[in-house]
């Protein structure tokens, strides 16, 4: 085949396709000049049906996708404009998706440019100066000062780290890499779009596909996977062929971790709405303990607030938007034409200790009610005189307040807890026993302790009844006295748990104090003062409601335990929870997760190892201990002891 040059082309001659019949053919031998161009034919009788048709219907419609000519009753898409022609349905659709998209391309950078993501969009400086705030510098933030470039492009492939369960490593789809600075939203291959998530251009979760082999891993299937886990090797390899790859030059250095927490409480900064993750609002630092801050939102409910880390990268100094090029929403004001005015939600309470030493900036609160809110105004007495159990230590008591009101049935029941959870020998044993057992509504306390955040499920509490109800149910699982938490302050308690505490209290100071000459007469004295003690409040209680003797008073943790049916089928997650504890106390750290993923006696009995390490983030140790515990109460199914 000659060239225009005269020369001869080199390897295989291109493939050429009939104008007529579409019949791929390597050469064409007859040729059609017309008035755009030429067209070619593999035979004669294409050629004279090309003809025929053209002097019957003048030129044939093409394909306004392909380019092809279009044989029999064309495909018609009308518009105001003019009228397109497709050969197929299937061109149709691809035509109107590809529409679709440029629309919402167009739409897209039309909002990002009315709302304003430049500079001048959000003025940082009138808003501080008008709020009477300061914005956090930028040493308090793991972030570059300057923004990373964005240079992903959609349907990029690369790994990530799967955020549902991140010990596994997938293959991910850039969605979108425009429009949200250097922000990508992702989505594992093998998942939907209901799972998507965002991660940064510098983030080290992410990496170039082949990263995780190198480095002596395996890729994964997403948790979810919407296929059978055996096509997995299969319908990877079909994913990654003819993929484009994220090259390696596009993902950034991640910036360093700032040493130590620097935030102070009432600071401003940009963070991300962890429930609506596309969009980074006008935030204020609302508490901070050891390495965690509680993130506000200005101007909209507390339901929107959370806790993080300080070193987040959710979180980013004020004018990061401006500066990378990503939409910033401004607080939900309808006076902010005439004037910033700052609304902090949700604050939650100081814990006690360090109360003293902490200093909160003043800003208008406007806290929304929460579900358990009611108008009814209480107090609650915390009488450290009174025998305060086996679970709390009498001495970090006596540092605390020992009253909370008065005030609202949630402000005083969220300093109740607080205040337990900090003088707890175990924290996680506490957080069991405060769990409310009856069903019915109920919310969560969320609390920090020893850097860590917990929370606590407590019962809906919509009247002072419901709350002295609960507050006698906690005295009865903590093994206190009855009147520990109450709505008066008691100086001298004649219950008879706090009776036979102070006479033993008393014995060990008199046997230190007495000498061995004369250590029989105080002895007597002690005695007999302790008795008529003893009388008096038995007499008293008498005059009132019968009560339960001294042996009836519980004086150890065992006392306060669940009954465990005899079919561990029949369990519920509490008895789940204390069977572990008490086969094994290391496994009580693990009790919250055990409530989480609601892992009764049914599920018990089907956990494996495998499971619990996948699915729980669960290490080979406490995984090996448990499936030991399952292996020996599973025989009591069948009538055999464990």
């Amino acid at each position: 085949m000659a060239t225009p040059n005269g020369g001869k082309t080199r390897g295989r001659p291109p493939k050429m396709k009939c104008t007529w019949c579409l019949e791929v053919n390597n050469q064409l031998n007859y040729v059609l000049p017309v008035a755009d161009g030429q067209k070619q034919f593999c035979s004669v009788q294409c050629l004279h049906q090309f003809k025929k048709n053209v002097q019957l219907k003048g030129t044939p419609p093409s394909c306004a996708l392909c380019g092809d000519t279009i044989h029999g009753s064309p495909v018609q898409l009308e518009q105001p404009e003019e009228t397109k022609t497709f050969c197929a349905n299937k061109c149709l659709l691809k035509y109107q998706r590809k529409i679709e998209k440029a629309e919402q391309k167009r739409l897209a950078s039309e909002d990002a440019s009315s709302n304003g993501s430049g500079p001048g969009s959000f003025d940082w400086d009138r808003y501080l100066i008008e709020t009477n705030s300061i914005a956090a510098p930028y040493s308090c933030f793991k972030q570059h000062p300057k923004p990373p470039k964005n240079e992903f492009v959609e349907e990029m492939k690369l790994e990530a780290l799967d955020p549902r369960s991140t010990t596994s490593t997938c293959i991910a789809t850039v969605i979108s890499a425009h429009g949200y600075g250097p922000r990508l939203r992702l989505r594992l291959d093998g998942s939907d779009n209901r799972n998507d998530f965002w991660r940064l251009v510098d983030s080290n979760e992410i990496h170039p596909v082949g990263h995780c082999e190198k480095h002596g891993g395996m890729l994964q299937p997403p948790l979810g996977f919407t296929l059978n886990v055996s096509q997995w090797p299969v319908f990877l390899a079909k994913r990654l062929n003819n993929a484009v790859m994220a090259p390696a030059r596009v993902f950034k250095p991640e910036p360093p971790t700032p040493p130590t927490n620097k935030f102070k409480v009432g600071m401003k900064l940009e963070a991300v709405d962890k429930k609506n993750p596309q969009l980074i609002c006008v935030a204020t630092v609302g508490d901070v303990k050891k390495d965690m801050i509680y993130i506000t939102f200005d101007g909209w409910k507390g339901a929107f607030d959370y806790w993080c880390r300080y070193y987040s990268r959710d979180i980013f100094p004020a004018g990061w938007c401006a500066k990378s090029g990503h939409h910033l929403q401004p607080p939900n004001d309808k006076k902010m034409c005439k004037g910033f005015k700052i609304k902090v939600c949700g604050i939650p309470p100081l814990v006690p200790d360090d109360s003293k030493n902490h200093q909160v900036v003043p800003c208008e609160q406007a806290k929304e009610p929460e579900p358990y809110i009611t108008s009814t105004t209480v107090t609650i007495y915390m009488n450290t005189t009174c025998h305060c159990g086996d679970f709390l230590e009498k001495e970090k008591l006596q540092s605390l307040k020992s009253q909370w009101g008065p005030d609202a049935i949630s402000a005083c029941i969220k300093d109740c807890v607080s205040n337990l959870l900090t003088c707890a020998k175990d924290v996680e044993a506490v957080i069991s026993l405060l769990v409310w057992g009856n069903k019915g509504s109920t919310t969560v306390v969320k609390t920090v302790i020893n850097s860590q955040l917990h929370d606590v499920i407590i019962p809906d509490l919509k009247s002072a009844n419901d709350l002295w109800s609960y507050l006698n149910h906690v005295t009865k699982k903590l093994c206190c006295c009855p009147n520990f938490l109450c709505g008066e302050k008691v100086e001298h308690c004649r219950e008879l748990s706090c009776v036979s505490v102070i006479k033993k209290e008393n014995e060990n100071i008199e046997s230190k104090r007495s000498s061995p000459d004369s250590s029989q007469e105080p002895k007597k004295l002690s005695k007999s003062s302790e008795q008529s003690d003893i009388s008096h409040a038995k007499a008293e209680e008498k005059s009132e409601e019968p009560v339960p003797t001294v042996s009836d008073v519980p004086s150890t943790t065992s006392a306060c335990v669940l009954d465990l049916p005899s079919d561990p089928s029949t369990w519920s997650v509490e008895h789940v929870i204390q069977h572990l504890s008490s086969c094994d106390p290391l496994l009580a750290v693990h009790a919250n997760l055990f409530r989480s993923h609601e892992i009764d006696g049914k599920a018990l009995l089907l956990l494996t190892s495998e499971m619990m390490m996948k699915y729980m983030n669960l290490k080979l140790g406490p995984a090996l201990k448990i499936c030991n515990i399952v292996n020996r109460i599973r025989p009591r199914r069948h009538g055999h002891p464990l």
